[in-house]
């Protein structure tokens, strides 16, 4: 919020998909002085589930989590960004993806395919809004320390290895910080030892779920 506590948005967590509910986010998010900034920061998976083990409501449930919601959310707050574009030159959307959209991630190939739309998204939004003050940037991070990473610990990932939250705040201070005329279309957050967390986490589900072996 403008005072720099935190918005309780728990009541806003219904997808935004009718009329009612667009005007109640408008009343919500206007209330609380948040009309030129909008952070898409919705996301879920469960990981180590392959394509051929994937129940159809598992993928349901994270595209509709990870992709529509942000779509959805973005079209909600149209009108506000856009009244706050024209009248101040700048109005921002981040929308938080994944470096999982960028080269797959095995075991969360629904994840990786939702915030490889949302980067889609995100692109093609700035190219309608480019005229409009609002500005787009794609946030995508690598491993971080939130509850969401927790189960990389039973790999033997600890939290301190990964991006901190802190850090996509910073990310999220500068964009607030640049001008009217400065695009950023994405930044990338990614830990030190990205390469060789990715190597422990294949090798510790290979471990625990082994590929079946052929006889030829």
């Amino acid at each position: 919020s403008p005072e720099g506590m935190p918005l309780d948005l728990s009541r806003l967590l219904h997808v935004p998909a009718t009329d009612s509910d667009k005007a109640r986010w408008n009343s919500e998010f206007q209330a609380h002085g948040l009309d030129r900034v909008l952070v898409n920061s919705a996301a879920d998976g469960t990981a180590g589930l392959q394509i051929a083990d994937l129940p159809t409501d598992v993928l349901d449930h994270n595209l509709d989590v990870n992709l529509r919601a942000q779509f959805l959310t973005l079209r909600a707050s149209l009108p506000m960004l856009k009244q706050a574009g024209a009248e101040h030159g700048k109005a921002l959307v981040v929308n938080v993806s994944s470096m999982a959209a960028k080269g797959g991630a095995p075991g969360l190939s629904f994840y990786a395919a939702a915030k490889a739309g949302v980067n889609a998204l995100t692109q093609s939004a700035q190219i309608e809004l480019r005229d409009a003050g609002v500005q787009l940037t794609i946030l995508s991070p690598g491993f971080t320390a939130t509850p969401m990473a927790s189960w990389a610990r039973a790999a033997g990932v600890e939290p301190e290895e990964m991006v901190q939250p802190s850090d996509l705040g910073e990310a999220l201070r500068f964009l607030l910080r640049t001008s009217t005329t400065c695009l950023v279309r994405e930044i990338e957050l990614v830990p030190r030892a990205q390469d060789d967390i990715i190597r422990r986490l294949v090798a510790w589900r290979q471990a625990e779920r082994p590929v079946p072996r052929v006889e030829r």
